[in-house]
């Protein structure tokens, strides 16, 4: 399958949004109606609605001089394709507490994945690829835009260690005092000049909990924790990939990575726009191609190293992937 059409496959009954969507203004102007708001104290208030034909739920903002809360609590009756633009050298602080998110980008060797509780910091400069927001679940994000101005007031960019961070993406948990400090930016309404302050202080507040969240778990390898439903389907797919020489079914698989069968076959469907046996397949036929292609193994030989211990089973295969035989497929190359 071509690049291509492996993205068009991966996308169909997905809501795909215009590619110059590329700011969280834009995209929640695109999925929302008429926005509520207001200016207090210097600080820009407003929220809005989802549209019905996107789902259900509200993106709310609070945008300071300097840095911008964004709360989205909806729930999408699609997939949401968009495609993500962050300019100049701001940070994105990203707290997802409910729902799934998948980043994917051309020069990355494996997609970046967030789930409930699942929390980043970094600087999406550059980025040429998109992200899926996964529908038919609760989605709840708290991002935190800091800019330039902001980190360089607060001394941050002089901090060797946080622009290592700020530069490699790696998810972390949202630990119990950032879901605190969290709880504080949702909730506390701006009614004076006080409250403006309190704000940025919880939001220095924020960045200083992340920037030690970080530094914690930077030793340690990551790992699925319990629960982590969409790192799991991930390593299912690596898993595949890494032995095309065996075959699995999908009872094998569940037991392996404890996944729910149902759970597995829906989500790896959804995320890789193909069935767990159909994606094997056509795995195990591109790298006989590549085998044929470039090395001097037997039929037999090649058929073994894609899992089949039956030569003509293998040779059945390849001809209706590819339209000839294997042998004709080698005396034409």
């Amino acid at each position: 399958m071509t690049p291509n059409g492996e993205k068009k496959t991966r996308f169909a009954n997905c809501e795909i949004l215009p590619k110059n969507l590329d700011s969280e203004a834009k995209m929640a102007a695109y999925l929302t109606g008429d926005k509520e708001g207001c200016t207090l104290c210097g600080v820009r208030l407003w929220k809005a609605y989802i549209k019905a034909e996107f789902g259900v739920g509200r993106i709310s903002c609070k945008t300071f001089p300097d840095f911008s809360v964004v709360i989205a609590r909806c729930k999408f009756m699609k997939d949401v394709i968009c495609y993500p633009k962050q300019n100049g050298k701001g940070i994105r602080l990203s707290f997802l507490l409910k729902g799934q998110k998948i980043f994917s980008e051309p020069t990355w060797h494996e997609d970046f994945y967030q789930e409930g509780h699942d929390c980043y910091m970094t600087c999406f400069q550059n980025f040429e690829g998109f992200v899926r927001i996964a529908g038919n679940k609760n989605y709840k994000e708290i991002v935190v835009l800091l800019s330039r101005s902001f980190l360089e007031d607060n001394e941050f960019l002089k901090d060797e260690a946080f622009t290592v961070f700020r530069d490699k993406v790696r998810m972390v948990p949202i630990t119990p005092s950032i879901q605190a400090t969290l709880k504080v930016l949702e909730s506390h309404q701006i009614k004076g000049p006080a409250d403006r302050l309190f704000l940025k202080a919880k939001v220095l507040e924020l960045l200083a909990e992340q920037f030690n969240n970080y530094t914690r778990f930077r030793s340690l390898p990551e790992t699925p924790r319990v629960g982590e439903s969409l790192k799991k389907v991930y390593a299912v797919k690596q898993h595949l990939e890494n032995n095309l020489h065996k075959n699995f079914s999908v009872q094998e698989l569940c037991k392996i990575f404890g996944l729910n069968g149902q759970s597995l076959k829906a989500d790896f469907k959804r995320i890789f726009g193909a069935s767990v046996t159909v994606y094997v397949q056509a795995k195990k036929m591109e790298k006989a191609q590549m085998l044929l292609d470039n090395t001097e193994l037997m039929v037999y030989e090649v058929a073994e190293e894609v899992g089949y211990k039956n030569a003509t089973h293998f040779s059945a295969a390849f001809k209706r992937h590819f339209g000839k035989t294997p042998k004709q497929y080698k005396n034409v190359v």
